[in-house]
């Protein structure tokens, strides 16, 4: 989404009778108004990726500007303790540093060290989890740091999608520019209903198979997980409207 139209940054003043002339205390935190296709994260392939629409992009212009993502989630010790809401930073690409001079997309692979690594399609809809984005960049001209900061929950994430691109050649301009009317614009993609852990066991046993140039048994599985995905997004807009 483009500047205009994040949420003003939350104001807290302090208390003073009409004598007190303090200057109020601006804290800089600004929060995204989530509304419909904003609240999309994309599972895609081939890098089995979770990414984040520029959602948080904040008022201000920022300089060395960094998101961090932080999984929230239920995990169960070793000695059968259940610790609700435990915190697993999600590893971002370029170490979550960005760019705001262009629509960008923060990106987190699912490999064997993401929290989501075991992670399917139907996990999610069961699964009770948070995912909090921040992002921390300073403004160009005084130096002051802002944040932005939301959430996203099972519900506000669309499998086997991918955002649309929205970069286009001006030929008046003779430049690329960016429809940012476009921003929250997605699109289906052939994307496994399964895990990531799932994937990769598929593949080894095809590798597998084809070396020992035998049928290949996981063929059959291949099938049922890559699954016609317009189905499901069918399915699910039925239980939307009869909701």
């Amino acid at each position: 989404m483009d500047s205009s139209s994040a949420q003003e940054g939350l104001r807290k003043r302090p208390k003073s009778s009409d004598s007190d002339s303090q200057d109020q205390l601006t804290l800089d935190t600004r929060v995204v108004n989530k509304i419909g296709e904003r609240n999309v994260r994309i599972y895609n392939l081939p890098q089995r990726s979770i990414r984040f629409v520029k959602d948080l992009v904040t008022t201000l212009h920022a300089i060395e500007t960094k998101v961090t993502a932080v999984l929230l989630a239920s995990r169960r010790t070793a000695e059968g303790e259940e610790i609700e809401k435990n915190e697993s930073y999600l590893k971002l690409e370029n170490d979550g540093r960005l760019v705001l001079l262009w629509p960008v997309t923060a990106c987190h692979v699912i490999d064997r060290d993401s929290p989501l690594y075991d992670v399917s399609a139907a996990d999610l809809l069961e699964r009770k989890l948070e995912i909090v984005i921040t992002i921390t960049g300073g403004t160009m001209t005084t130096g002051q740091i802002n944040q932005a900061r939301t959430s996203y929950v099972p519900s506000e994430i669309c499998w086997g999608h991918r955002f649309r691109d929205i970069v286009e050649y001006d030929a008046r301009k003779q430049s690329y520019v960016a429809v940012n009317e476009r921003m929250h614009e997605i699109e289906q993609v052939d994307t496994p209903l399964c895990s990531a852990r799932q994937l990769d066991m598929l593949k080894k046993r095809l590798q597998r198979d084809v070396k020992q140039d035998r049928p290949a048994s996981a063929r059959q599985e291949s099938s049922i997980i890559f699954k016609d995905n317009a189905n499901s997004d069918s399915e699910a807009k039925t239980a939307d409207s009869n909701v």
